[in-house]
């Protein structure tokens, strides 16, 4: 199994044999991406740094041909992109491709989008941060049945286990929807609400008209509260799962 820069959840039954190899299986991919250039980009890229790639590159899933694939690659393009109308597109391919592996390209490198892709049954979420040969050994990983999960995910969950004397995760309150209700004040809703839009302190505190400082006591009354060490976790813990 090639190297991957991260954790596949995958174990081979055998190795192969030694002697004479068959000749590699063709695999048929399916990018569907809404910008024509990023689609040719890596249409190009993916058939001609792996023979063995077939791909097909279409706007929506309706476009595809008739053609089953044996991967689809969804680009999900700009942070802009709301986990509702990445729902939907998983929820559109399957309609027609039910039992496919899915995997996402998506330009935002972010833990909490990451763990909500694989939760709605993604089988790897690519970041345009890895390098080209780490997305395609990703994509191997996924065709040989496995799950592809970047290290920054795996070091996340692990910092979320409860350590000794703690009743448990903040993953469960974050479940149950219970954070911006009942725990923050009003400010530190406002707070919580601005960081899940990627915004660094100084544009939250000249958004909300106060001190930069103001901000960041505001932000670890919010960290402790969730229990919560970085700015990362207070976001994946505070997300909507609606």
């Amino acid at each position: 199994m090639e190297r991957v820069n991260g954790v596949g959840l995958h174990l081979s039954d055998t190795d192969e044999p030694s002697g004479s190899r068959p000749s590699p299986a063709v695999h048929r991919l399916l990018l569907i991406g809404e910008s024509p250039m990023r689609r040719e980009c890596l249409q190009y890229m993916l058939s001609s740094q792996a023979k063995d790639f077939v791909v097909e590159s279409v706007a929506c899933i309706c476009e595809a041909s008739p053609a089953r694939p044996d991967l689809v690659l969804l680009d999900v393009g700009p942070p802009s992109a709301t986990n509702g109308g990445l729902r939907q597109q998983i929820a559109d391919i399957r309609k027609r491709y039910s039992e496919l592996p899915v995997m996402a390209i998506a330009d935002r490198d972010d833990v909490g989008l990451a763990l909500d892709a694989i939760r709605d049954g993604l089988r790897g979420y690519l970041p345009t941060s890895l390098h080209f040969e780490t997305a395609v050994a990703a994509i191997r990983l996924v065709l040989s049945g496995g799950t592809y999960v970047s290290r920054e995910v795996v070091d996340f969950c692990v910092s979320m286990r409860p350590t000794q004397g703690q009743e448990g995760s903040g993953l469960v309150g974050h479940a149950d929807g219970v954070f911006t209700d009942r725990v923050f004040t009003d400010r530190e809703a406002e707070i919580v609400e601005q960081l899940q839009r990627g915004k660094p302190n100084k544009i939250i505190a000249y958004e909300l008209r106060i001190a930069e400082s103001t901000v960041k006591v505001h932000m670890r009354n919010i960290m402790r509260k969730l229990n919560a060490t970085n700015r990362t976790q207070v976001a994946f813990l505070t997300r909507e799962t609606s």
